[in-house]
C-alpha cells in the first residue's frame, strides 16, 4: 500500500468556509471537493455537510465522486447543522454507489452537540445504518481541546476517530494529544486531521509549524501509529495559502512511497 492510499480530503461545498467571515480566510474559494482531490492527488473523500450545504438530495454531489476510492458522508454536519440528520439519505445512496464506505459526524463532541446527541443516539444511528448496502463504520471528529473524560462514553460508540488541532500553537503536541486520545478510547483507528489554516486564531499557519505538522504525520504514518491523514480542505486550497502548496508538494514527494 502506498502512503497516498492513507490520505483523505475533507471535502466541503465550495465557498462554504467563506459564507460568513468567522474564519477570516482571504479571497474566495471556488474549488469543489472533486477538484480539491485532483489538485492534491488524493483518492479518498470525507464529504462533509457545512452551513447546510449541499442541500438534499445528495445525488449530484455523490455522482461526481464516483471516481474516488472511498467516500465517507456526513450523517451529522458541522456545528451549524443543529439536529439535521442525513442518515436516511446516505443509506439510500449506498445502494447506488459502492464507494460509500462509512459515515461521519462532524463537530459532535462540542458541548451543545453532546446535549443534542447522546451516546444512545449514536447507537440508534448504528442500528439504522444496518439498512445500508454494506457495513458503515461510524466516524467522528474530536479536537485536541476536547480530550476529557466526560467524552469517553461518546468516543466508545464511534468506530473511527479523527483528531484535529484547532490552534497552531498546539501542533508541537500532536504526539502527546494522540497518546491522550488513546487513553480515552479503545482500539479504534485514529486519523490525524491536517489543517492548512489556523481556524482557532483566524490566520495563516507559519511555515515552520506547517512543516512540523507534515513531518509529524509522515512519521506517524510510516510507523503505523495512525490510520491515515485527512487534509482540510478544498475550501482553503485555492486562496493563495503557502500551506496548500506545501501539502501538495509533500504528497507529490511521499505519496507513492510504499508503507506496508
Amino acid at each position: 500500500m502506498k502512503l497516498r492510499d492513507k490520505l483523505w480530503l475533507w471535502g466541503q461545498t465550495e465557498g462554504s468556509h467563506h459564507i460568513n467571515d468567522a474564519f477570516k480566510l482571504p479571497g474566495m474559494s471556488r474549488m469543489t471537493p472533486l477538484e480539491g482531490a485532483y489538485y492534491f492527488g488524493i483518492r479518498n473523500m470525507c464529504r462533509v455537510v457545512m452551513m447546510g450545504l449541499p442541500k438534499l438530495p445528495f445525488d449530484q454531489d455523490q455522482m461526481v465522486l464516483d471516481t474516488m476510492e472511498n467516500v465517507v458522508w456526513s450523517i451529522i454536519g458541522d456545528g451549524t447543522s443543529g439536529k439535521a440528520d442525513y442518515t436516511d439519505e446516505i443509506i439510500r445512496l449506498t445502494h447506488q454507489y459502492p464507494n460509500i464506505t462509512g459515515v461521519i459526524m462532524d463537530d459532535i463532541m462540542r458541548l451543545p452537540r453532546m446535549e443534542i446527541f447522546s451516546p444512545e443516539s449514536y447507537r440508534v444511528f448504528k442500528e439504522k445504518l444496518k439498512d445500508a448496502a454494506r457495513p458503515m463504520p461510524l466516524w467522528c471528529t474530536i479536537y485536541t481541546h476536547q480530550l476529557t473524560e466526560e467524552r469517553i462514553p461518546y468516543i466508545a460508540e464511534c468506530d473511527v476517530l479523527t483528531l484535529w488541532t484547532w490552534h497552531q500553537e498546539d501542533l508541537p503536541a500532536i504526539r502527546e494529544n494522540l497518546a491522550k486520545l488513546r487513553t480515552l478510547s479503545g482500539d479504534q483507528p485514529i486519523y490525524g486531521g491536517l489543517y492548512m489554516w489556523d481556524y482557532g486564531n483566524k490566520k495563516e499557519i507559519s511555515d515552520d509549524l506547517m512543516q512540523l505538522q507534515l513531518d509529524t504525520y509522515y512519521e506517524l504514518l510510516r510507523n503505523k501509529e495512525i490510520a491515515g491523514v485527512i487534509v482540510c480542505s478544498n475550501c482553503c486550497a485555492d486562496v493563495g495559502l503557502r500551506s496548500s502548496v506545501m501539502v501538495r508538494d509533500w504528497i507529490r514527494l511521499h505519496g507513492d512511497e510504499e508503507i506496508e
